[in-house]
C-alpha cells in the first residue's frame, strides 16, 4: 500500500507561548486523522517580504507527514484558519 505524503508549510504570528499552543494543536490533529511526522523543522524567524495581518517578521515552520489514506486537506485548513496565530500555510502533496 502505498503511503500519501505532504509537506505543510505554516507561518505563525504572536508571543512563543500562544505558537506553542498552536503547534500543540496541530500535532494533535495529526495525531487524530492518523497522519506520521516525517519531518519537523522550525525555520526560524524571517523577515517577511511585505507585512501580513500588520506583522512584519514570521516564525516558519515545515511538517512532513504521510497519510495511509488521502487527507482531506479542506479540513486541514479550516483547523489552521481558526487559529489567529496562523498567518499563512501552505500544503503540498509530494
Amino acid at each position: 500500500m502505498s503511503k500519501h505524503r505532504y509537506q505543510l508549510v505554516v507561518v505563525f504570528a504572536g508571543s512563543a507561548t500562544s505558537q506553542e499552543a498552536t503547534v500543540k494543536k496541530v500535532l494533535v490533529w495529526f495525531q487524530a486523522n492518523n497522519l506520521s511526522i516525517v519531518e519537523d523543522k522550525k525555520m526560524g524567524t524571517i523577515e517577511l517580504a511585505y507585512p501580513i495581518a500588520k506583522q512584519k517578521k514570521g516564525d516558519f515552520w515545515v511538517w512532513g507527514v504521510e497519510a495511509p489514506l488521502a487527507v482531506a486537506a479542506t479540513s486541514l485548513r479550516v483547523m489552521l484558519d481558526r487559529e489567529k496565530e496562523v498567518i499563512r500555510y501552505l500544503i503540498l502533496k509530494k
